[in-house]
């Protein structure tokens, strides 16, 4: 007679082999992997989506405060000595009594203005001023680094026009967003801008 018997009990406490083991362990290595990278990816475009919805607000902040205040506001750029690359950080300066003292600006503090700064999530690029507007400023900017023009905002509720550059703190991270200010009109565009295109406004392209 055949003895028609059921699989042993040695048979169904064999383990995992070894090669199963590291298999097991390489397609959860790979998938963490993939998960970290997506993620590092993910949190510098929500940087740059957030450092560049800041400086919208900096800037329309800036300009209605000169309008309030009756002086000239200027959006300056401090350049990042401990970054290896050529980028700035803001800086808010302010002329507050431009009868007596014209010409001499300090530092603006006042309101919510270290709210706005968003020195933690981007740096800036460059600063280019744009438009009929902006020569107020070149006729007495002298000595101005070309990199980082400066951004006046005037008591008139005007400005002057520009284009920031703005980029990742992540050195290897080479998007960008793009702010286009319009000094009559007040109006303000973001632009995100991949690698290339980011590198081509970089050299003035």
């Amino acid at each position: 007679m055949i003895s028609r018997r059921g699989p042993t009990s040695s048979s169904l406490r064999r383990g995992f082999t070894l090669m199963e083991v590291l298999l097991v362990l390489g397609l959860i290595v790979a998938l963490a992997g993939v998960t970290v990278v997506g993620f590092a990816g993910w949190h510098d475009a929500a940087a740059l989506g957030e450092g560049g919805r800041r400086v919208e607000a900096l800037l329309r902040a800036a300009r209605a405060e000169a309008a309030v205040r009756g002086c000239k506001l200027r959006l300056e750029f401090a350049r990042d000595d401990d970054d290896p690359r050529d980028v700035a950080t803001l800086v808010v300066m302010w002329e507050p009594d431009p009868a007596a003292a014209p010409g001499e600006w300090f530092r603006f503090t006042g309101g919510m203005w270290e709210s706005y700064l968003p020195d933690e999530l981007i740096c800036v690029g460059t600063c280019r001023l744009t438009g009929p507007s902006a020569y107020r400023t070149l006729t007495f900017g002298v000595g101005v680094d070309e990199a980082f023009q400066p951004v006046t905002f005037y008591p008139d509720g005007s400005s002057d026009s520009a284009e920031i550059l703005l980029i990742s703190r992540d050195p290897d991270d080479g998007r960008g967003v793009k702010i286009e200010l319009n000094g009559l009109i007040g109006s303000i565009r973001s632009t995100a801008l991949d690698v290339n295109e980011t590198e081509a406004f970089l050299a003035g392209e």
